[in-house]
């Protein structure tokens, strides 16, 4: 399957106009969309175990045969354009840490945005800042539920962008759609901490003992799948 449509394309990512599961005999989806470098289409591909890939390879070739043409230059294209497009890849992508409440997420997320040079986004401050009130508060006021769907709104705002290392709060991932907006512009890192070195205060729904060891139980599987590497 070839999508050369806009279907998906930034702004309005998350579209899709095939489902993959409907063709058991598919081997492999292109999509020429290249913003964002991973659309729903090659997600939902990824998720069957089909071949995927984005078109952000094919705008740079683009370019390169483009500056062929416009300058009568011949050039090495078959070591310009996946030199390029990893360069570029690098420069752009989004990095996503998840993990436990406490892992330390906002400080390895702002000490890697800064070796990298991306913008840092501490995801529950990034909500903090819109709602204009602080996460114990809209817990206490309105339940966990509303700071999910402030959650939830917020990330797929902020996943849209480029050149961004975005820390995640703890619970994340126990929307699927928040897994897959992290994962459309870039890897997703799991931060490991032992549960006795967790932070815990000023953490609604993380206060030690044994709800603390259920919690972790609980998402371990959601950080497994959403995950691309793990940071120990």
């Amino acid at each position: 399957i070839i999508n050369t449509t806009p279907c998906g394309m930034y702004p309005n990512v998350g579209q899709c106009l095939i489902d993959p599961k409907a063709f058991p005999r598919l081997e492999a989806v292109l999509d020429v969309v290249y913003n964002p470098f991973r659309t729903e289409l090659l997600l939902r591909a990824e998720d069957c175990g089909v071949t995927a890939a984005g078109g952000f390879e094919m705008l740079v070739a683009q370019a390169v045969f483009a500056a062929e043409h416009f300058t009568g230059s011949t050039l090495d294209t078959d070591t310009l354009i996946p030199t390029i497009s990893r360069r570029l890849r690098h420069q752009l992508a989004n990095v996503s840490l998840i993990g436990m409440p406490g892992c330390g997420k906002s400080t390895v997320g702002a000490a890697l945005a800064k070796r990298l040079d991306k913008r840092f986004v501490d995801l529950d401050a990034e909500i903090e800042r819109r709602t204009g009130h602080n996460i114990p508060d809209i817990f206490a006021e309105e339940g966990e539920d509303a700071f999910r769907r402030y959650e939830a709104e917020v990330l797929a705002e902020v996943a849209k962008g480029n050149s961004q290392v975005i820390a995640c709060g703890g619970g994340v991932v126990k929307n699927p759609a928040n897994s897959r907006a992290l994962r459309q512009n870039g890897p997703v890192l799991w931060v490991r901490r032992p549960l006795s070195r967790l932070a815990t205060r000023g953490r609604p729904l993380s206060k030690g003992g044994e709800a603390l060891r259920q919690m972790e139980a609980e998402r371990t599987p959601l950080y497994t799948a959403a995950a691309t590497a793990e940071l120990e």
